[in-house]
């Protein structure tokens, strides 16, 4: 009996080290995900002041572009969100026409807006700050906003995707944009919500 447990001890030994040893090499390092935008889930909806009473809502239905998200690091991350100007939609097709016009988007000249990081950071949790540059009427700008990820997961019907929201407050004067520093309709803050989900390259 005492010959039995001095093997089980001695034949037990190698089994407890070999995952010791062997976890070093295992052990798998994060890599950044990179996503294609998915349009048909993704969008960029706006807030407005309207005449001081009331906060108008609208929405741009046309995104497109990528991203790259690194949960261990966010500093690896990088995004390039682009959105048609002409898809603005309030709706109400004759205020449409009157967003995409000289007194908002100037579409016709400026087909697209667009959202290029320079800088990702985590504040906590899955909370980040976002610094980069947005171009609204041909005018690009520094700036800075608070993004949630929401997470990555490999989909049964739909491929592996992740996604995020993000928010920021700009102001359409600082673009070019008239009328909301002078007391018109709209307001000059504008707030954006840009909800993104992305297809895994």
């Amino acid at each position: 009996m005492l010959m039995l447990r001095h093997l089980t001890r001695t034949l037990a030994l190698p089994i407890l080290l070999l995952p010791l040893s062997a976890s070093p090499a295992a052990r798998v390092q994060p890599r950044p995900e990179t996503f294609k935008v998915d349009p048909a889930h993704s969008t960029v909806i706006f807030k407005v002041d309207h005449l001081g009473v009331g906060h108008f809502y609208g929405r741009f239905n046309n995104v497109r572009g990528g991203f790259t998200w690194d949960e261990e690091d966010p500093a690896n991350g990088s995004m390039r969100i682009l959105v048609d100007a002409e898809s603005v939609d309030t709706s109400d097709h004759s205020r449409d026409e009157r967003f995409r016009g000289e007194e908002f988007l100037k579409a016709g000249d400026f087909p697209t807006l667009s959202f290029t990081s320079k800088s990702i950071e985590r504040l906590h949790g899955s909370v980040f700050r976002i610094g980069g540059d947005l171009t609204l009427r041909g005018v690009r700008r520094p700036v800075t906003a608070q993004l949630q990820w929401l997470g990555s997961a490999d989909t049964s019907r739909h491929g592996y995707r992740g996604g995020f929201e993000a928010g920021l407050t700009i102001s359409r004067g600082d673009f070019g944009s008239t009328g909301g520093r002078d007391g018109g309709e709209f307001g000059d803050e504008v707030t954006l919500i840009i909800a993104i989900e992305g297809l895994r390259k």
